[in-house]
C-alpha cells in the first residue's frame, strides 16, 4: 500500500463496514502551464503559491490497516482569484466531496479492500 503525506485530510466515517479517509497530496505532475483556461491573475496567483494542484486518496481501513485506495489528482486546492474562500476537494458535505467524485472514489477504495481481504481468506 502506498504510502501518502497528506497536507490535509478528512474522515469521512464507516462505509460497508470500512474506515473511509480522504487526504490531499501534493500533485506534482500538473502545472498551471498545462492549461489554456486560466487567465493571467490565476496564473500569477499559483505562482506566488497561492493555490496548487493536489492529488485526492481515499482509504479504506478496517482495524486500523488500510486495505484499499483510490485517488484523482489535478484538483485546485488554495485562495484562487475570484473565488471566495478557500478552494478544496475536501470540501463537501458527507460523501460529496472532490466536486461530486466522493462516491466513486470510496466505491472503488472499498472495491479494492474486499479484494484484499478475498485473497488473504482465500
Amino acid at each position: 500500500m502506498n504510502d501518502y503525506a497528506y497536507i490535509d485530510s478528512r474522515t469521512i466515517g464507516t462505509v460497508d463496514g470500512f474506515d473511509i479517509e480522504a487526504g490531499l497530496v501534493y500533485d506534482p505532475d500538473n502545472s498551471v502551464d498545462d492549461f489554456d483556461c486560466y487567465s493571467d491573475e490565476d496564473r500569477g496567483a499559483y505562482f506566488r503559491d497561492d493555490w496548487h494542484y493536489v492529488g485526492m486518496v481515499v482509504t479504506a481501513s478496517k482495524a486500523g490497516v488500510t486495505l484499499g485506495y483510490s485517488s484523482l489528482w489535478g484538483s485546485e486546492y488554495g485562495i484562487l482569484p475570484g473565488v471566495e474562500g478557500w478552494v478544496s476537494p475536501l470540501n463537501g458535505e458527507s460523501e460529496h466531496f472532490v466536486n461530486g467524485y466522493g462516491p466513486q472514489l470510496i466505491a472503488e477504495a472499498i472495491a479494492e479492500a474486499q479484494v484484499k481481504i478475498a485473497e488473504v481468506s482465500a
